[in-house]
């Protein structure tokens, strides 16, 4: 198990740094919001080819959102009816959290289906560790 946690790990800070590398950036975020948005831009845009939307959570200071109304993943992948609302947007999530691990922004990624008028979404949900908003707060 451990060593199935490092490759994942491995491979979201390379592509992490493979991104920050291609936008020519010579150092390393180290602020919550500029990196939230090197995610949703850049990153997402050359994954899945469009941006995310990046919200702020309204009920907790450590909680981001980003929402995508067309995740690939989810498009091509069909659930079957007995695994009821499993959302494959759930590996996504995952990259995500890796990705914010490896640039020292500790927290948890969790994917949701949100109805809205104009179809489905997913949100990837971040809940930061308090280190994170702690650290925030003293760079303010």
């Amino acid at each position: 198990m451990k060593n199935r946690f490092s490759i994942r790990f491995s491979n979201r800070f390379e592509v992490l740094e493979l991104y920050a590398h291609r936008e020519n950036r010579n150092r390393r975020e180290t602020r919550l919001l500029p990196m939230l948005n090197f995610v949703a831009s850049s990153i997402w845009k050359a994954l899945f080819g469009h941006s995310a939307e990046l919200l702020k959570g309204q009920d907790h200071e450590n909680e981001y959102m980003l929402n995508d109304k067309a995740l690939l993943v989810n498009r091509f992948i069909s659930v079957p009816k007995d695994l009821g609302d499993v959302n494959c947007g759930a590996f996504v999530a995952g990259m995500v959290e890796g990705m914010l691990r490896s640039a020292e922004f500790p927290g948890s990624a969790t994917a949701h289906t949100v109805e809205e008028p104009s179809g489905t979404s997913t949100t990837i949900l971040i809940r930061f560790e308090e280190s994170v908003m702690a650290r925030e707060r003293r760079a303010a």
